[in-house]
């Protein structure tokens, strides 16, 4: 007879931040794993939301949760709206999208951190704030100015997961994958490739500097991993379970931020 599943006291949102092809969802997976054979209460809501459920009641339950976030707080909410418009660069189409994914992450946030348990998010508000930048007319609209913005919209206790890989890796992972579904991957097949690549690269960094800036001024910590080979991901999983532990086990004051090495 397995053992009761531990309830933590209070909860945890474990997100993580990549180029496409790093393999965020992989690494996401194998986590979620390692944390429920310890015999924590686990939920994974963005990759069940995206490969669990039937389309419809998929766009139904974004809708609902980007609903909820957007009352959450309506005087933030049209903060972040004028900050999508304002970084609105072709088609219609996109703002209302990148509208949609950004409330619904916020409506997500809100009905789990009420939860307890450990909730990992393979695509997170910092992943949208990533397809804001790369879609936006210039990718500095992604800066440390939403520091305070993002603090507030943030859980109590986060962890944020940079998940690196070397560019061939991310070519080849996307061209395995081949179906399309990033703004990349659609790039990447243009004549613009290499300057699409610049970009999202040059996005990415400064998501990341928000992730450490905020780990600075919030009860968040960041880990970094090297997702080039597929053979580290057990160990990377058990690395970034320990720090959820560490999460849930004492004040901010003992967290360090750090690189978990291959």
């Amino acid at each position: 007879m397995e053992p009761p599943l531990a309830t933590p006291r209070g909860s945890v949102w474990v997100e993580f931040v990549g180029l496409p092809g790093a393999g965020k969802s992989e690494v996401s997976r194998a986590t979620a794993r390692v944390l429920r054979a310890r015999h924590l209460r686990v939920s994974e809501p963005s990759y069940e939301m995206d490969h669990a459920t039937p389309p419809a009641q998929r766009l139904a339950s974004k809708l609902w949760l980007a609903a909820r976030g957007w009352a959450r707080n309506p005087r933030e909410s049209r903060f972040w709206m004028q900050t999508l418009v304002a970084a609105h660069q072709d088609g219609a189409r996109w703002p209302r999208t990148v509208a949609l994914n950004w409330f619904y992450l916020i409506g997500s946030l809100q009905r789990w951190s009420g939860v307890p348990g450990v909730h990992v998010f393979d695509q997170g508000l910092l992943q949208a704030l990533w397809s804001i930048g790369y879609g936006a007319r210039r990718p500095d609209v992604v800066s440390t100015g939403l520091l305070s913005r993002l603090g507030s919209a943030l859980p109590p206790r986060a962890l944020v997961v940079l998940v690196d890989a070397a560019v061939p890796t991310i070519l080849q992972r996307l061209a395995q994958r081949g179906t399309g579904k990033s703004r990349l991957e659609r790039d990447l097949v243009t004549d613009r490739s290499a300057d699409c690549l610049a970009r999202a690269s040059q996005v990415l960094k400064y998501v990341e500097d928000i992730a450490w800036q905020l780990s600075h001024v919030h009860d968040l910590v960041v880990l970094r991993i090297d997702n080039d080979a597929e053979c580290t991901l057990p160990a990377h999983a058990v690395a970034i379970a320990d720090a959820v532990s560490e999460l849930l086990s004492g004040p901010r004051w003992l967290h360090v931020s750090r690189w978990v090495p291959a």
